[in-house]
């Protein structure tokens, strides 16, 4: 059995609850010491990589990140439902509960609002749910396919955090190990997953938080843990559907309205050694990867960007987010997930 290093921080709320919080990632790394002791394959994939960019003139920048230590296929996993009929089929059956929305925005796929012209709506040329303090602290899946578990608790958490204006930390174990939908599709493991099924679960069964089921990076048995029904989502939809990028406009438009919206990309040797700039490297794949959009910014970079939460730690990136250009290469943004969590 492998030995983990997982911190424990307590964090006391105003009403005096007190939430053990575990994966949650150690401070940013010093990149340059770190790779003073890489191994020679490292540095010699760093070396490629940066001739890479500086003959492409592209505009971030590699290192030794964490993630390097770990294969793609352990830090990666998504899966998305491309199945035709299954994207009908959801469609179909999308309807969603919530007292709060009108009847012709209850379907997944419509996250339509009116436009805002001031500077905290969707025609903003900078918005950020991080900057609003409404984004948790970035997390580690470790040795783990679990990015689909990730990608949809973050943006649960955001969303509890906006509606509810208490931080939690929902347990991505469970999502992992019980996370079954009503129609007995299986959301995923370490092996790899789907987001939208990971959010099935939150809305037709409810999830605990980190300290009913604490993350082992593997695929531990369910138990008892499956009857946590502590946190609930009410509703969630795709702003597009399950295989396609939604036009920039309706994701700004839908992360306005709903919170930091979970989607899918590929990622790459260069997205695993990202450090820091714009990700503007062509890197063309098959998606393989769910992250959390938590803002943008109209004015990064030649086309303006994505302010996107990963799940590596902050050992990764840039305190373990990347800005990514709208309209990318990677795919980033399809499968875009919305959700709301349950008002107390």
């Amino acid at each position: 059995m492998k030995t983990k290093n997982i911190v424990r921080t307590a964090v006391l709320f105003g009403t005096g609850f007190i939430a053990w919080s575990t994966a949650i990632a150690q401070p940013q790394i010093d990149y340059n010491a770190r790779e003073l002791k890489a191994p020679p394959a490292i540095k010699q994939s760093l070396e490629k990589l940066r001739a890479e960019i500086k003959q492409n003139k592209y505009s971030f920048t590699v290192g030794y990140t964490e993630a390097m230590d770990r294969s793609l296929k352990s830090l990666t996993g998504a899966l998305f439902e491309q199945d035709p009929a299954v994207i009908r089929q959801q469609n179909e059956e999308g309807k969603r509960k919530d007292e709060q929305e009108p009847e012709n925005t209850r379907r997944r796929g419509a996250a339509s609002s009116s436009s805002s012209s001031d500077n905290q709506g969707p025609n903003s040329s900078k918005f950020s749910w991080k900057d609003k303090g409404k984004v948790t602290s970035v997390r580690n899946q470790e040795d783990c396919g679990s990015c689909w578990a990730f990608g949809a608790a973050a943006a649960y958490e955001s969303s509890y955090l906006i509606r509810n204006d208490k931080t939690i930390n929902l347990s991505e174990q469970q999502l992992v190990s019980c996370g079954e939908s009503g129609s007995g599709k299986d959301a995923g493991s370490c092996d790899g997953g789907y987001a939208s099924r990971a959010v099935d679960y939150l809305e037709e069964h409810g999830c605990g938080d980190e300290s009913s089921f604490g993350y082992t990076a593997e695929n531990t048995a369910c138990g008892s843990h499956g009857s946590n029904t502590t946190y609930k989502a009410s509703s969630w939809g795709y702003v597009g559907n399950s295989w396609t990028v939604p036009d920039k406009d309706n994701m700004k438009e839908a992360l306005c309205k709903y919170g930091p919206l979970a989607v899918g990309i590929y990622a790459g040797d260069k997205f695993q050694a990202y450090t820091g700039g714009v990700f503007d490297a062509l890197t063309i794949g098959i998606p393989n990867h769910v992250v959390t959009i938590v803002g943008w910014d109209d004015d990064k970079g030649s086309k303006g960007c994505w302010l996107v939460k990963n799940s590596w730690g902050t050992g990764w990136g840039d305190n373990g987010y990347i800005w990514i250009p709208y309209g990318h290469s990677s795919l980033i943004g399809i499968g875009a997930i919305w959700l709301k969590a349950k008002s107390e």
